[in-house]
């Protein structure tokens, strides 16, 4: 494979890349898993390599479910931030934009968590 080198503007379009990048491999795996199961059906051998792939993604459910339980927290840390009358209009302003952040990463978490539970269930 030939090294690909990419010159970004700034640190937002390396994380656009690398996000793209994440959700390829990801994508990529969902299909090999999918694939491996209907050959497995066929192939006895092939259901302990089934089985690892399985395992993975069950590791990669208990991380996302992680994920979002520790994002949460912290949203709900920033809600209570908001409440507390002692922080500025400025602080609270720049609180809302990361829970708005915040919220965007559960949602993005949760849907490719679904993804992985979908993909099992094939």
């Amino acid at each position: 494979m030939i090294p690909i080198r990419v010159v970004f503007k700034n640190n937002d379009d390396k994380l656009l890349k690398i996000d793209e990048l994440i959700e390829a491999k990801r994508q990529m795996i969902q299909n090999k898993q999918q694939n491996i199961g209907k050959i497995a059906k066929q192939n006895k051998f092939l259901e302990g390599v089934k089985n690892d792939y399985s395992n993975y993604n069950n590791i990669i459910m208990k991380q996302k479910q992680d994920q979002i339980q520790a994002l949460e927290l912290i949203n709900k840390y920033v809600t209570d931030l908001k409440s507390t009358e002692q922080i500025s209009t400025q602080t609270i302003e720049e609180a809302k934009n990361d829970q708005f952040k915040i919220m965007n990463e559960i949602k993005s978490i949760r849907q490719n968590l679904e993804g992985i539970v979908k993909s099992n269930n094939l």
